[in-house]
């Protein structure tokens, strides 16, 4: 916090500022670390600095792909959606051999994320047998069985979006994760 200021100076200076609307205010706190309601600085075990060279998007995407790979999962791939919709920026696409690896996939991803404090905002198909989409806002995860993942062909259906080399990313994330 040293470049940044105590806790209370930056919780000053982004809550001064009237004209910005709450919610701008509040994820600038988040973004330093700061618990909005406290001086108490949040604990860094997954708290990155806002000058971190990743943005928490492709970090937690790559978490994502990560935690589908470890488990298994196959054609593992990344969507980079940023230039394309303001909606969300990333989809995590995976591939499972049966339902119960389906759901694996799933809830590994959720723990994973949630670990790094990005709860989950939606959940379908969790029951379909077939498809399984989880949204966290910034990053969406779909996780097909081998039919559905080749009727559905998003990678086809949202051709323009460049697919993410994301496994030389993945050091670069345990670089920067606190031990």
């Amino acid at each position: 916090m040293d470049r940044f200021g105590s806790a209370r100076e930056v919780r000053e200076r982004y809550t001064v500022n009237e004209r910005q609307p709450p919610e701008i205010r509040t994820a600038a706190l988040i973004a330093f670390g700061i618990d909005r309601n406290s001086d108490r600085q949040i604990p860094p075990t997954m708290n990155f600095s806002p000058v971190s060279p990743m943005k928490s998007a492709l970090r937690h995407a790559v978490l994502a792909a990560q935690a589908c790979d470890d488990f298994r999962g196959k054609n593992v791939v990344i969507l980079d959606l940023t230039g394309i919709t303001a909606i969300f920026d990333y989809f995590v696409i995976a591939t499972a051999s049966s339902g119960r690896q389906m759901h694996a996939l799933a809830e590994e991803v959720d723990r994973v994320l949630a670990e790094q404090g990005s709860l989950r905002m939606g959940l379908e198909g969790y029951n379909s047998g077939n498809w399984i989409l989880q949204d966290f806002g910034d990053i969406v995860l779909h996780v097909f069985n081998e039919e559905a993942r080749t009727t559905y062909d998003l990678e086809h259906l949202w051709g323009d979006a460049p697919q993410i080399d994301w496994k030389p990313l993945v050091s670069q994330i345990e670089a920067l994760t606190p031990a």
